[in-house]
């Protein structure tokens, strides 16, 4: 009997031993198979990390293909150092009156402007992380992003519920639709009134429009564009996207009532400054009105004056002085096109002395042909 007991225990101990030992065997590939987990996670967490980057580069290899090399963000930075002038001193003096007269937030973006143009003085490749901050840069992804969200039907493309024809001359700039060409951080837009038109000098294929169109709903936007077939393009933008209240006028905003040579670029961007014809641009004759002479023909109130015409702004703004100076609207400026704009635009208005505030918003830089822009504010009260 004892020895059936002492039997049956063994037979238990090995049972139990067994049992013990599986358990024990079971909680360790339960550990081996979670750390080989967690280590699987923990790639394809580095994995997705790295997609975003191979996206980010991918985008601009391909902007770098896309032809735009001459006239990207790095050339016009390189346009706005000091050797675009005879002496340092006159460069220092010209950066001293463009600080003038800002308010901190204002003086903040200038400067941060002024230290990325030295930064990429020498150079001739952009890469993001050589000037971008971890904040800039999570908004440089957000550029990068929207090329993924765009669809392409038969005969228009679309980002979220804007449309435009599909052409190799119509493009989603980011800066327009990403940076809403800086309105969202112009307080006093809210202050005009709902009968003052919005003037769009630059008006491509109505991008600025649709955005406009956004903020304000219920003021008339007149955008002007020489280019006959970007015109045509823009046509069929206002059918797209059933606009109204929209004048477009196939014309050019300048200094002078006259016929004028524009000079076409392949690309879509085209400029009445023809001091360099580039390789892929051509010429064509367009009309050239002053914004004052056609104010006054339509006895218009302006509200807002929007310049983004590739280097021709100083003579928009002088063919639109008496309008400034008698209505006062806000505006938006793009002044990084050459070394005149971004020193001196915003100074020549302050001799006016018309009470203007001046803000600086900056683009995010991409490597799109209208990529690292900086627009000025003009704006009372």
């Amino acid at each position: 009997m004892a020895f059936k007991s002492e039997f049956k225990g063994a037979i238990m101990n090995r049972g139990l031993t067994k049992f013990l030992s599986l358990f024990i065997f079971d909680k360790e590939k339960k550990q081996a198979f979670r750390i080989k987990h967690d280590a699987i996670e923990r790639l394809r967490q580095r994995l997705s990390n790295e997609r975003g980057r191979i996206n980010a580069l991918e985008y601009n290899l391909g902007m770098l293909a896309f032809k735009v090399l001459p006239h990207i963000s790095v050339d016009y930075l390189h346009g706005l150092n000091a050797n675009q002038v005879s002496n340092l001193e006159e460069h220092k003096q010209n950066v001293e009156a463009l600080k003038a007269n800002l308010e901190e937030e204002s003086l903040y973006n200038l400067n941060k402007i002024l230290n990325t143009i030295e930064k990429i003085k020498y150079s001739k490749i952009f890469l993001p992380e050589n000037f971008y901050t971890e904040e800039e840069f999570q908004a440089y992804k957000a550029h990068v992003d929207m090329e993924y969200e765009i669809q392409d039907y038969d005969e228009y493309i679309q980002y979220k519920n804007f449309k435009l024809p599909k052409s190799p001359r119509a493009h989603f700039y980011s800066n327009v639709f990403v940076d809403q060409n800086g309105l969202q951080v112009l307080k006093t837009l809210e202050k005009m009134e709902e009968n003052a038109v919005i003037i769009d000098g630059g008006g491509y294929v109505l991008d600025s429009a649709l955005i406009f169109r956004e903020f304000c709903p219920h003021n008339k936007i007149i955008s002007f564009e020489p280019v006959k077939d970007i015109y045509a393009l823009g046509q069929k933008t206002i059918q797209l996207n059933n606009l109204h209240n929209i004048v477009y006028e196939n014309m050019a905003l300048g200094d002078r009532n006259s016929e004028q040579a524009i000079e076409v670029r392949e690309y879509g961007c085209s400029t009445l400054c023809t001091n360099k014809v580039n390789g892929d641009a051509s010429t064509q004759q367009c009309k050239t009105v002053c914004l004052d002479d056609y104010v006054k023909k339509y006895n218009l109130k302006v509200g807002l004056i929007k310049t983004d015409v590739e280097g021709f702004e100083q003579q928009l703004l002088d063919g639109a002085i008496n309008t400034i100076k008698e209505q006062k609207p806000i505006l938006l400026i793009s002044i990084y096109h050459n070394y005149h704009d971004f020193y001196k635009i915003k100074p020549w208005l302050e001799s006016l002395n018309l009470g203007y505030k001046f803000n600086f918003f900056i683009r995010t830089i991409t490597f799109s042909a209208k990529c690292y822009g900086f627009n000025v504010f003009g704006h009372l009260g």
